[in-house]
This record gives C-alpha cells, structure tokens and sequence, in this order.
C-alpha cells in the first residue's frame, strides 16, 4: 500500500488537488497535505482491486473527478500487475 500512497502523494502536489481516499468503513487511507474536510465536498466510488474507496474532494475540483478516479485505478491495477508479475 505503500507505493500507491505514494503515488497518491506526488499526484496530488502535481495536479495542485488536495483530496482523500477512505475504505468504504470510513477508515482513512490517504489524505493529501492541505485536504480540509468541509461540507463542499464530493465523494466519488473508487474501485481498487476487490476493494470499494471513496475518493474525497472539493466540489471545485468536481469537474477532474472521473480524470482522477481513472489514474487512481489504472496506477492501482498497474502496480498490482507489475508486483504480481515479480511473484511469478
């Protein structure tokens, strides 16, 4: 999970989008440095391998929503390829 926290990190600092992703339990996974949680906010469905997310962000970045949760799932299933590809 480390490499996909990561990878949250430097997408969030390039994109200048500060957002978080939490389980579907509400546990928090990663939250962007700046992130305020406040009532204008959306969250989006994320898909992570077998797993539902919520990707958390402002509603003034409501218009990079579907951009961000396709890189978010293709880096995902990207490093789970390329680690599952090391095991075998």
């Amino acid at each position: 999970m480390d490499d996909i926290n990561n990878f949250l990190q430097k997408l969030s600092i390039n994109s200048n989008i500060t957002f978080c992703v939490n389980s579907e339990n509400g546990e928090n996974i990663f939250t962007s440095k700046g992130f305020v949680k406040n009532s204008d906010i959306i969250h989006i469905p994320l898909f992570l391998g077998e797993t539902n997310f919520l990707l958390i962000i402002e509603k003034k970045f409501e218009c990079f929503s579907k951009l961000l949760k396709f890189t978010i799932e293709y880096k995902y299933v990207d490093l789970y390829s390329t680690k599952e590809q090391y095991i075998v």
